[in-house]
């Protein structure tokens, strides 16, 4: 994996899932608990652990789920919240990005890297 896919992959998910992230995460624990910033850290940090772990090993089913876990922690963690709404964060966030992306392409704003 070289830098400009990463530096693209970093982009794409600070423009497209730390806002869905946040937004998901104001509906569901309320805006004093869910803030931009923290938004910003998870969606940084779940990129650089998802590099790391497909870098160091095969992808795979138990990698895939390894990442899901860490995602959920760093969610639960920021949002100060627990593992069910961080879960249900995590899954109202996915298709919020995936509309976002949807009605990008639809405009023709073309997106190299895919949801994180």
């Amino acid at each position: 994996m070289n830098f400009l896919h990463i530096l693209v992959e970093l982009i794409s998910g600070i423009i497209i899932t730390a806002p869905s992230l946040w937004f998901s995460g104001k509906a569901i624990v309320g805006e004093h608990k869910a803030k931009f910033s923290d938004a910003l850290l998870i969606v940084t940090f779940g990129i650089i652990v998802k590099i790391i772990l497909e870098n160091v090993f095969i992808e795979g089913i138990i990698i895939s789920l390894i990442q899901l876990i860490i995602w959920l922690y760093l969610v639960k963690r920021y949002f100060e919240t627990d593992w069910g709404k961080a879960l249900v964060i995590s899954i109202i966030s996915v298709l919020v990005s995936i509309a976002i992306t949807f009605v990008l392409a639809i405009l023709g704003i073309g997106i190299v890297s895919g949801i994180s």
